[in-house]
């Protein structure tokens, strides 16, 4: 088994111009009136089905608030560390080292996309920001007014383009690119159900994670990893961890 591909070193051209030509699809939709106005209806129509459904249903705006507490932020992130550790143990022991670097790739990636596509480009210096439903209507239901046993996120200033989704569907479509069956596919199912917290509380549009998200998605994955990219890094953070690595393993009461 080798975990480098022929691909990994080498521009896949069609499938990067794919995905910038899909990403510059989307952002442009956004500026043209017509589809513009398509979203607005649609991001109109799902935020009023998933708002509606809170009335006069204690269990479901309880179960919803629960996933949007800070506390569930910590325990997505051990979820994702458990998710990165059975990528690596499923590798052949003699591969996990490379394994073990291509994950540490995919997090700083995701951290780069994250500061750099989403905050510092979209949210500073284009200001591509919007209020989020729940500050735009006010007779909407606010789950922080009718829950105050524990503190929730249902609203943001600048919902456009959503770091969370951006951030989780990263996660998954990376693990899934270094990872089988059925890892890959409980992490993609993983990801897209915690997409659903804050917009069901009305934290985001449809549109932010649709529309934002999925771009930036479609971007920073198509650079990333239809070109040499991720090869070079990986390289390079083998280089620099083995040292590191070796130590680990050597001491490691697991070597065995």
């Amino acid at each position: 088994m080798n975990l480098v591909t022929n691909e990994e070193n080498r521009w896949q051209w069609k499938k990067l111009l794919f995905c910038q030509v899909i990403s510059l699809l989307l952002i442009s939709s956004l500026f043209i009136p017509l589809i513009n106005s398509a979203w607005q209806q649609i991001d109109l129509y799902i935020f009023q089905k998933t708002n509606q459904s809170f009335q006069g249903n204690k269990i479901w705006k309880n179960f919803w608030a629960l996933l949007n507490h800070r506390s569930i932020d910590f325990i997505e992130d051990l979820l994702m560390i458990t998710f990165y550790i059975f990528a690596i143990f499923s590798t052949p022991k003699e591969l996990r080292f490379k394994r073990f670097c291509q994950l540490i790739f995919c997090v700083l990636f995701i951290t780069f996309t994250i500061i750099c596509i989403n905050r510092l480009f979209f949210l500073d210096y284009l200001r591509m920001r919007r209020d989020s439903p729940t500050l735009v209507f006010d007779n909407s239901i606010r789950l922080s007014d009718e829950i105050t046993w524990i503190k929730i996120k249902d609203h943001s200033a600048k919902s456009f383009p959503g770091d969370h989704a951006t951030m989780i569907l990263l996660f998954g479509l990376t693990l899934a690119r270094f990872s089988s069956f059925p890892i890959n596919f409980f992490a993609i199912l993983y990801a897209i159900f915690r997409c659903l917290p804050r917009l069901m509380v009305g934290a985001h549009w449809f549109s932010d994670i649709i529309v934002g998200s999925g771009a930036i998605i479609l971007f920073s994955f198509g650079w990333a990893f239809y070109s040499p990219f991720q090869y070079k890094m990986t390289y390079w953070i083998e280089r620099l961890i083995q040292p590191i690595y070796k130590t680990l393993v050597r001491v490691s009461p697991w070597k065995r």
